[in-house]
């Protein structure tokens, strides 16, 4: 299967499960509570489930129950007994609710009354946490802008504004994004006290050294070799699954990377500048395709803005995974592959060395280097690019 056809067959199977998502969400739709207006009242006690599907929605009463709402603005100033769903443009929130609060909107407001008394995952445009409000668990959040001036009893992991994002996409394509500040040890993977070994910062000489942990403190070391393990099996894990389904495509990129080691390099760079852009193409895409949807949906086409916000986002979505996973991993890969074919080429050159070995031996590498202080952040980069680079040379002398 040549590059063209599995790049077809990848976005005909994208399209046919975010059509299968858009099935099933318009049916849910189609069979949402009924309630006048979209609206319980304040005397009203459902002790169910509640769909529901408005322009306007308003929940004055009690659900015992799980609560999925959709509408252009919601408003849930009663009580829920359950977990709250909610997907609109403009929520507020000025009730309980018992369960965990979900919402995906283009700006959501706590209430002075608001009382949330499990976690709250939010995405979206603006959030803004009133005095008074209260989360009385965790906050998790992606928005490009917040006000928190409400009670959080747990922990805040919020994610705020346009260069955050761009922080999390260059830290999971290259690796942690943290370059110590000289006079302070460097925070990595490595424990303090690991200033001499094998696997020593180059510039250990010039940092003031890190205090030596007692004989009898061996946590991190342990925290450090479960995270040099646990990023060792992912990569070795999925490099197994490509060396099983893709070896191919892995072996071409090698190749073509190996025949224009600087050429790759270069593309790749640019090609790392531009992923970075298109993520935020697609972050962007997205919002513009919830506030269209929810405009068409005030024209009175529900079913239809839902069913075309679910299969677009959808369609996002497995676009997005896909040059993440081809990015984050799938470079590190190739690289990795490559490096370790060469160094046994060189090293033992009358030993044919299976190519299965030679992916596990520059794994190994790449994690020992990339668990260096600093260096391992630059180390990520550059092994990213050069991937990009070689799956750009491989593209380019198998289709073009």
């Amino acid at each position: 299967m040549n590059v063209r056809k599995q790049i077809r067959y990848f976005l005909s199977l994208a399209l046919s499960l975010a059509i299968i998502m858009t099935i099933g969400i318009t049916q849910v739709a189609s069979a949402s509570s009924q309630l006048p207006g979209g609206n319980l009242a304040s005397s009203d006690v459902l002790n169910n489930d509640l769909f529901i599907l408005n322009q306007q929605v308003t929940i004055d009463g009690t659900v015992n129950g799980d609560v999925f709402a959709v509408g252009n603005t919601v408003k849930v100033n009663g009580t829920v007994n359950g977990s709250l769903f909610v997907v609109g443009q403009q929520v507020a929130i000025a009730g309980k609710v018992s369960g965990t609060t979900y919402v995906a909107a283009v700006a959501l407001t706590l209430e002075p009354t608001a009382v949330l008394q499990r976690n709250l995952y939010f995405i979206g445009l603006s959030l803004e946490a009133l005095p008074g409000s209260t989360i009385q668990r965790d906050l998790l959040t992606f928005t490009l802008g917040a006000t928190l001036n409400g009670t959080i009893s747990g922990n805040t992991n919020a994610t705020i504004g346009l260069l955050n994002l761009v922080k999390i996409i260059v830290g999971a394509l290259g690796g942690s994004f943290q370059i110590p500040v000289l006079g302070a040890p460097p925070t990595s993977m490595i424990p303090a006290g690991v200033g001499a070994g094998l696997l020593a910062s180059p510039l250990a000489a010039f940092l003031p050294a890190a205090p030596t942990p007692t004989p009898t403190d061996t946590t991190p070391w342990i925290t450090w070799l479960l995270a040099w393990v646990r990023e060792f099996a992912v990569l070795l894990v999925l490099g197994a699954i490509c060396y099983w389904l893709l070896h191919k495509p892995l072996d071409s990129a090698s190749q073509a990377l190996r025949a224009n080691p600087l050429l790759g390099l270069g593309a790749g760079l640019l090609w790392l500048l531009l992923v970075i852009n298109i993520f935020l193409a697609v972050a962007l895409l997205a919002v513009l395709v919830l506030v269209l949807g929810f405009w068409l949906g005030t024209l009175g086409v529900w079913i239809f803005a839902l069913s075309f916000m679910a299969l677009t986002l959808a369609s996002l979505a497995f676009f997005s995974v896909g040059l993440f996973f081809l990015v984050a991993y799938g470079t590190k890969l190739v690289v990795a592959y490559m490096v370790a074919a060469w160094l046994f080429e060189k090293i033992i050159p009358k030993v044919a060395v299976p190519a299965y070995v030679s992916l596990a031996v520059g794994l190994l590498i790449y994690v020992l280097l990339h668990s260096i202080p600093t260096l391992g952040w630059v180390v990520g980069v550059l092994v990213t690019a050069w991937g990009l680079g070689a799956f750009w040379l491989a593209y380019r002398r198998d289709v073009v």
